[in-house]
């Protein structure tokens, strides 16, 4: 793992650039990450390579509680369901089989499982893991949202261009309050999203996101640098 440089995205946030040989070796070096505390970890192709490399993982937890960032609107067992897929991937096998009860098919759902978990108004997670869509998308908050305007709510039903367009996902303010923010962008169509990240083009929701941030790590595999 390699540190390359810092993305000042303004006077306030930052992020740091680390580099990645393979998706096993970022997967090795966040795993410290997942041991305790409250945890939100993203969907897509991605984070089913890293929940996969973290269960090979000796991690000695220290009763974590694990929730989805985004979920397609589908039946946990319908193979795009994103919390079918970590509980499938990664919960499952470290034995965290209660935590597929964290699935959620709607709004008032996950506000409602948010609430149980959080003593606050805004819930505080200890690290959010992020991706990066081929849009620049991050979470369920697509190109074209108005969604930083919305600073109270804590999830946002949205509507993604691709099926199943029906999305729940955290708020871009539940994502700045957390704790620690990692965001891990490998795939080689990735390359032009790194390069406007790079260049800090405000209408991807990643740059847009993580401007409302003090700090985040974001992990980017090497190919996509050069």
């Amino acid at each position: 793992m390699i540190t390359m440089q810092t993305i000042n995205f303004n006077r306030n946030s930052s992020a740091t650039v680390h580099t990645f040989d393979t998706v096993e070796s970022v997967a090795k070096d966040t795993a410290s990450l997942i041991a305790d505390g409250t945890i939100a970890i993203s969907g897509g192709s991605t984070y089913a390579s890293v929940c996969t490399y973290w269960s090979k993982q000796e991690i000695t937890f220290n009763a974590p509680l694990f929730f989805p960032v985004d979920e397609r609107v589908v039946p946990f067992a319908d193979s795009e369901s994103n919390w079918g897929m970590i509980y499938k991937s990664f919960l499952k096998p470290k034995g965290f089989n209660k935590q597929k009860e964290h699935h959620v098919s709607s709004v008032d759902d996950y506000k409602q499982l948010l609430m149980k978990t959080f003593n606050s108004e805004i819930p505080v997670f200890d690290t959010i893991f992020l991706g990066v869509g081929n849009d620049g998308h991050t979470a369920s908050l697509f190109p074209g949202g108005n969604y930083l305007t919305d600073t109270q709510s804590i999830v946002l039903a949205t509507t993604s261009p691709k099926s199943p367009q029906k999305r729940i996902t955290l708020s871009p303010t539940v994502i700045a309050q957390a704790k620690k923010c990692v965001v891990i962008i490998a795939g080689e169509k990735k390359r032009t999203i790194v390069k406007g990240l790079f260049n800090k083009i405000a209408s991807l929701p990643i740059v847009s996101i993580l401007s409302l941030r003090n700090q985040s790590d974001i992990y980017i595999h090497k190919e996509l640098i050069h």
